[in-house]
């Protein structure tokens, strides 16, 4: 158990400032950064037509969508195989 004594000894005091931080000082520069030729680059997404974006998004959707259906398809088969109890002929 810590006594009043013990826990005044424990505590510190002394505050300690946060550096200062320039809001428009740009970040340090990494050599292996791969970047956009500008803010007017042509391949940035952003830059892109809007008939462009929802073209990529339609079609992002339709294979998130294609490959949900895919990994569930074998599911129903396999539940309504069990039920039907089938036989394979022999010779």
């Amino acid at each position: 158990m810590v006594t009043n004594t013990e826990h005044s000894s424990l505590s510190n005091d002394t505050t300690v400032a946060a550096p200062k931080m320039d809001r428009d000082a740009k970040p340090d520069v990494v050599d292996d950064l791969i970047d956009f030729d500008g803010p007017d680059d042509p391949y940035k997404p952003l830059n892109w037509p809007m008939q462009k974006k929802v073209i990529v998004t339609v079609l992002y959707s339709f294979c998130t969508m294609g490959t949900t259906w895919a990994s569930t398809m074998s599911v129903l088969p396999q539940h309504n195989v069990r039920y039907l109890s089938l036989t394979w002929p022999t010779e």
